[in-house]
């Protein structure tokens, strides 16, 4: 039979662990390679969609996901490789509980302010280097070289982080204020159409009733497109548009090397 497991930190420490040495090399076992299934389902290139299919809109070009998640990655590598080196040294000094305590977002309330909160996090992750022992340079080179041979760079550190903190505390929380932001301009467009036209030579009982009229089938709009729509977490959790995903690519030729190796026996 075969397992399928997440990976954690065990594709990424290759043999240097009992646990990593036996997921990396028994071919009964498929890992994700990321740090688990949430990791994918946070891929950048399909947030987008994410968010479309929850607030039923057809576009928004108002957010740059891809740039967002390298620079939240840039910001976190460093942290990171102390993460790592602490995880291959078996150090309790500075856990993978801690790192992630670090590397959560704050409550985003509006689209204006995700960027401050990426000011927020860089500050918060320097501080928590500055409190630890510094690797040498070349400790520190030899480790981004380590971990650049198995696809993970500075731009896409969020695919290897604890993948429910970055599912709920970084992903969700921007993609929040985005979502509301959506709705919010659906329900300005919902206004919009229903007083754009108007009878200039309406008497006032007229327009009062227009007014009451327009109000009612402006509120009766908006919860149709409130009960319509999807809270983007719920569209998140059932978010599949990852195939492109470098990683999703290394899992379907393992498929296909275990099936050829089937065909055998």
């Amino acid at each position: 039979y075969i397992l399928c497991v997440d990976s954690d930190y065990d594709f990424l420490l290759q043999n240097s662990t009992e646990m990593s040495r036996l997921i990396n090399t028994n071919p009964y076992i498929f890992q994700t390679y990321t740090y688990s299934t949430e990791n994918y389902q946070c891929f950048a290139e399909s947030l987008e969609m994410v968010v479309l299919d929850a607030t039923l809109e057809e576009s928004a070009e108002i957010f740059d996901y891809i740039s967002f998640l390298q620079d939240y990655s840039s910001i976190i590598y460093d942290l990171f490789i102390y993460s790592f080196h602490n995880e291959k040294n078996k150090s309790q000094i500075f856990t993978i509980s801690s790192f992630c305590k670090t590397i959560k977002l704050q409550e985003i309330d509006s689209l204006q302010k995700c960027e401050k909160a990426l000011e927020i996090l860089k500050l918060e992750v320097q501080n928590n280097i500055d409190k630890l022992k510094p690797l040498s340079n070349e400790e520190f080179e030899n480790y981004k070289n380590e971990l650049e041979t198995l696809g993970l760079t500075k731009d896409n550190v969020y695919l290897f982080a604890k993948g429910h903190i970055i599912y709920d505390n970084v992903v969700c929380i921007f993609l929040k204020p985005i979502a509301n932001h959506l709705r919010k301009e659906h329900f300005n467009q919902i206004e919009e159409q229903v007083k754009g036209n108007k009878d200039t030579k309406e008497t006032k009982e007229e327009q009062i009733l227009r007014e009451k009229k327009e109000k009612q089938i402006i509120k009766n709009k908006k919860q149709e497109y409130r009960n319509s729509t999807i809270d983007v977490k719920q569209v998140l959790k059932l978010n599949t548009n990852y195939d492109t995903c470098f990683l999703m690519l290394k899992i379907n030729d393992d498929v296909e090397k275990y099936k050829k190796e089937y065909e055998k026996i």
